[in-house]
């Protein structure tokens, strides 16, 4: 049992009092009421069908501020809006199907289904454990999910979608990005690739990228750990030792301990022939521990590079092959001789050719796709027609002074005019980034900063100019168990 289900556990066996409280306090207020605020900590669980027992059918707003609520069951039909921050819940199921909003931050939820919930415009549940969204509903058009363990994150049915803040999800993957979204955050989520819909990803699966990539974590994780605290010993041997010679002495008799039995025989981590390697420094292979971890890093390289130079190979080939053709003519070479070495030429230029076509075509899509092109031209397109449209309403104003013909026209840039500029730049760059860069002025008793601030768009994601050659990137073993 994990910190939180021992904490959980806890509250229900020692103080479940939430249900008890809640009748306490509904018990003061009018049966009409719309919400519902408790602003005071509960402790446990909560079952609101006593609302519905107790005659309060029009409650549309729940907000529960934060305590140590576990569970929330029976939420009432007709509640439109919920929000519990700051509690002790691990999951939300069976929730109302007409819930338009959901705000649970600061909890321990681990998944999220919003089968139930159809109607659901605005859900937050950023600072969770969640690992898994799924069914989320095509209504949706707020989605708050910073720092969470999200690995997929597939919008393919949330074509509405226009906020999306999903930073701090270190091996998440954005599937299926709608052209809606006006509003984009994903610090710290290096993986994040917002493809946009019917553009085709890598061939290498998610799935697979995601595996390695959290094995890989994990090796260097286990690797710093053991780098970091044997530093850290040895400082502290060196430093408490009564002379500096003992300290060199008791420095060479300091073993360092495996990471995973934990005996003093050390953990010996090492690049090898491309291999991530982890394994316990024990010689004697009858006493080894079990620790075995070797991860394939993959043979990649930039695809531009690769292009030019099987180009040059094979426009060097050609032209060994033309000479070839004119020694045989002139009689410098013997046909006989000839045959054999225009043979093993000619493989070569085979291999050679059919490799440059492919990277060619790679290239050729990734940086001018006639599909991508016809997708930046409608965009274009619709961004104009918006802007007309907003501009004669504009103009509409000044000769009528109709404030409500104003209003439309600020709502219309609001809603569709922001989102089709923001659709328009994902297509024309896969990449903006602001790079800063401290410029330090005067002398050193009188100094004064500015700061350089350069846009960088690039149409191509930089991983996506990666190209594999043979195998790809993979995890061959990861054995992490002692022996017992």
């Amino acid at each position: 049992m994990n910190i939180i289900e021992s904490e959980r556990e806890n509250v229900r066996r020692d103080n479940n009092s939430a249900q008890d409280e809640l009748m306490g306090i509904i018990e003061n207020l009018s049966k009409s009421t719309s919400e519902l605020v408790i602003r005071e900590p509960l402790h446990g669980d909560l079952d609101f069908a006593y609302l519905g027992e107790s005659g309060f059918n029009h409650i549309k707003h729940i907000e529960l501020g934060e305590g140590e609520i576990t569970s929330i069951r029976n939420l009432p039909d007709e509640v439109r809006t919920l929000i519990v921050g700051r509690n002790l819940l691990t999951n939300l199921d069976n929730l109302s199907h007409k819930l338009e909003k959901i705000v649970c931050e600061d909890n321990y939820l681990t998944y999220f289904d919003g089968k139930s919930t159809p109607k659901l415009q605005v859900l937050n549940l950023s600072n969770n454990k969640v690992a898994e969204l799924s069914e989320l509903p095509e209504d949706l058009e707020e989605l708050y999910v910073t720092n969470n363990q999200l690995k997929i994150l597939d919008l393919e049915n949330c074509q509405k979608l226009r906020i999306l803040h999903a930073s701090n999800n270190p091996m998440l993957v954005i599937e299926h990005v709608p052209a809606s979204l006006v509003d984009i955050q994903s610090e710290n989520t290096p993986f994040a690739d917002y493809t946009p819909r019917g553009e085709e990803n890598s061939t290498e699966t998610d799935s697979q990228k995601i595996d390695y990539i959290e094995a890989l974590h994990q090796y260097f994780k286990l690797k710093n750990q053991y780098d970091t605290n044997n530093q850290s010993i040895r400082k502290d041997i060196y430093r408490k030792a009564a002379t500096k010679k003992i300290g060199r002495t008791l420095l060479q008799q300091y073993k360092p301990k495996c990471v995973n039995c934990k005996r003093p025989v050390g953990t010996i981590f090492e690049l090898k022939d491309e291999y991530y390697v982890a394994m316990c420094g024990d010689t004697n292979r009858a006493t080894k521990c079990n620790l075995d971890i070797k991860l394939y890093r993959g043979g990649y390289s930039d695809e531009e590079y690769m292009t030019y130079l099987f180009k040059e190979d094979t426009e060097k080939i050609q032209t060994s092959i033309i000479r070839q053709k004119l020694d045989v003519l002139f009689n410098y070479i013997g046909e006989a001789a000839a045959a054999n070495i225009f043979k093993k030429k000619l493989e070569h230029y085979t291999g050679d050719s059919s490799m440059y076509k492919e990277l060619l075509t790679n290239h050729n899509q990734l940086y001018y796709s006639e599909e991508r092109q016809r997708q930046m031209n409608d965009a274009i397109e619709n961004v104009e027609k918006i802007t007309l449209v907003i501009k004669h309403m504009v103009e509409d104003y000044e000769q009528t002074n109709n404030k409500q013909t104003l209003r439309d026209a600020v709502q219309m840039q609001i809603t569709d005019l922001h989102p089709a500029i923001e659709n328009l730049r994902r297509l024309k760059y896969s990449t903006m980034e602001v790079d800063n860069k401290a410029i330090i002025h005067g002398s050193s008793l009188n100094q004064s900063v500015t700061y350089l601030c350069t846009l960088v768009q690039k149409p191509i994601h930089i991983s996506d100019i990666d190209h594999t050659f043979g195998e790809k990137a993979n995890v061959v073993k990861f054995v992490t168990r002692t022996k017992k």
